[in-house]
């Protein structure tokens, strides 16, 4: 967005798994409106919208989305469930590539932002001239920064900033975090420790957080903990029923095409199954789904089909709807017990569920039984806890990512002011050799000093953990450069690991437990400079030692860097810093020599 201006309308989108929501705001900036009209029908209006893509079998072009995927429709290609895919680290149900994922992402949210801006361009006058911000938020399971860094790539693909001058997107939460804004707002006092548990249709995200404001003051929450996140969620029990329904259907030589027809199978009945598992009302034992495409009457004992209706019953669910819970159950444990260990003296008052799988009245009774009268009431930290839902239950995070920016607009300051960095931040360095402890490490000896160094060694800046500010913090820097180094950049490559803090890898030798986040390039013209070994008794070789300082500053996801030199501030944003995140991902080494150790910056 131009300049420092704030937006005049902030628009969120929350991608899930199965569904997508979106919610606005604009002043006086308060409850955030949530987007219903889904369809090009007036009276038809929806919360949210399928993720969901039909491509034409014959061209493989896009010829519908949304309500109008027909999963009944034999002429199309049916893609969805593939967010989980946009990682490229995801392994399990892996039933695509990660380049077909972000492909149907495009695809897809090309679709959602033409249908949203052809609303605001027939209802806002000044649509394409006025302030735009769209929101996104991500799941917590995505920690790398590059990574998040190429979805905002895609979505500008897709439209998003792109329909004005002054039209911007920006990934802004997690979506822990913004369902954590949302429901914080339930009539919760100062000093209240809230655990809330965002179990959506992909991944489930566990944020443990301490009210700091009063009622009716602005909001302000702590973070106590660094957000959780597993692959754990309403659609994966879709995908292993579909899964079990096609490997019953492959005993029956009549149908040709066993995955395809399971998932139409899956359509209306089971939906209603599935979500009114487990409530008082629910009694039928088991459920028969008509396998389409076979006339009436017919049996196959070998797959449980009789008079053409595949027969289910209950403990099957139960056992898919188990395996979700019990992963749910095991990541609040976990939190619980490091919240034990990091922050003693904190109670947990409330345990707040929100998101598409919490609606299941089957998981409520599980969590509450467990957590207020089970096993899990034996944990110290949450004794008298009681079990909430946020007032609507699905759209939590959309509606925190938006209130999020409302506040942060209308008040001067987000509700969230210090977060636990997710993950640890580190930098490659080389440092002073030391037998101790630099034994077995890669050695050189620079030619200048006569000093030996051990090369690519990892200064961690950041652990995992740790509370940072929106001010980040700042690193002081040396570099030694000879003369034909004076006019090229310095670069220095950031890593970042999830290794518990007592465990993170001392060097880049230790490949597997530490991955490149970026390379930074800094162009030293306007710096700090210093000539040594300038005078004629001096025996060492000319040259220029260069004093700066990085200013690191960790989002929810993401990293950003200032340059200072001398007090002042060089950059503003990235012109004099440049960060490339093509290295994102990989175990890249460095491969510094005894000629080049110049450019690389020395600690002692």
């Amino acid at each position: 967005m131009a300049g420092n201006a704030q937006p005049e309308l902030v628009i969120g989108v929350d991608f899930g798994m199965s569904q997508t929501g979106v919610a606005y705001c604009t002043a006086p900036w308060t409850n955030p409106s949530t987007f219903q009209s889904w369809t090009t029908i007036a009276s038809e209006l929806f919360n949210k919208a399928p993720s969901r893509l039909a491509y034409d079998h014959g061209t493989a072009n896009i010829k519908s989305w949304g309500f109008f995927a027909d999963v009944a429709d034999k002429t199309v290609d049916i893609k969805e469930y593939f967010k989980l895919h946009l990682d490229p680290e995801y392994g399990e149900w892996k039933l695509l590539s990660h380049q077909d994922a972000r492909r149907y992402y495009l695809d897809y949210m090309r679709c959602v932002h033409d249908h949203i801006a052809r609303y605001f361009q027939t209802r806002y006058a000044q649509w394409a001239t006025m302030r735009v911000e769209w929101n996104f938020s991500v799941p917590t399971t995505w920690k790398h920064a590059g990574m998040v860094r190429d979805l905002l790539e895609i979505l500008k693909l897709a439209g998003f900033g792109r329909d004005g001058p002054y039209h911007s997107s920006v990934v802004t939460l997690t979506e822990a975090e913004a369902a954590a804004v949302c429901v914080a707002k339930q009539m919760l006092k100062r000093d209240d420790v809230i655990l809330v548990c965002d179990a959506g249709g992909g991944t489930t995200d566990v944020n443990i957080m301490k009210v700091k404001s009063e009622m009716g003051e602005t909001l302000r929450l702590e973070q106590l903990l660094q957000v959780e996140g597993r692959e754990v969620g309403s659609a994966l029990i879709d995908i292993k029923v579909q899964q079990h329904l096609a490997s019953r259907l492959a005993l029956v030589p009549e149908i040709l095409h066993p995955p395809e027809t399971a998932e139409r199978m899956m359509l209306g009945r089971f939906e209603r199954f599935k979500c009114s598992f487990g409530s008082p009302g629910m009694t039928a034992p088991k459920l028969f789904l008509p396998v389409v495409g076979l006339p009436a009457g017919l049996d196959y004992p070998q797959a449980g089909i009789r008079d053409s209706h595949m027969e289910i019953d209950q403990d099957t669910i139960q056992h898919l709807f188990d395996e979700q819970v019990d992963g749910l159950l095991e990541l609040i444990e976990e939190q619980l017990h490091a919240l034990k260990r990091n922050r003693p003296g904190e109670q947990v008052s409330y345990l707040i569920m929100s998101g598409g799988l919490s609606a299941s009245e089957y998981i409520q009774r599980r969590v509450k039984t467990h957590f207020e009268s089970g096993a899990g009431a034996e944990i110290p930290n949450i004794r008298g806890l009681r079990m909430l839902l946020a007032e609507n239950l699905q759209l939590a995070v959309v509606q925190g990512l938006v209130s999020y920016r409302a506040q942060e607009i209308s008040k001067g300051r987000p509700p969230i002011e210090q977060r636990c960095a997710p993950v640890s931040y580190g930098v490659v360095v080389n440092q002073k050799y030391s037998q101790q402890r630099h034994f077995g490490q890669r050695v050189v000896r620079d030619k200048r000093d006569g000093q030996r160094w051990a090369v690519d060694q990892i200064e961690w800046l950041i652990r995992k953990g740790d509370k940072v500010t929106d001010n980040g913090l700042e690193k002081m820097f040396k570099a030694k450069l000879s003369p034909a180094q004076y006019r090229k950049p310095w670069q220095a490559q950031f890593v970042v690991s999830t290794r518990p803090i007592d465990a993170l890898p001392q060097s880049m030798a230790e490949k597997d437990h530490v991955r490149t986040l970026c390379t930074v390039t800094v162009d030293l013209q306007l710096v700090d400079r210093h000539v040594r070994n300038k005078h004629w008794w001096n025996f060492g070789e000319r040259y220029e030692l260069a004093h700066f300082r990085l200013r690191l500053i960790p989002g929810s996801f993401d990293l950003k860097f200032r340059l200072l030199s001398g007090g002042r501030l060089v950059n503003s944003e990235d012109d004099q810093v440049k960060v490339d995140w093509s290295g994102g991902g990989s175990h890249r080494q460095s491969t510094t020599s005894n000629d080049d150790l110049d450019q690389w910056h020395t600690m002692s």
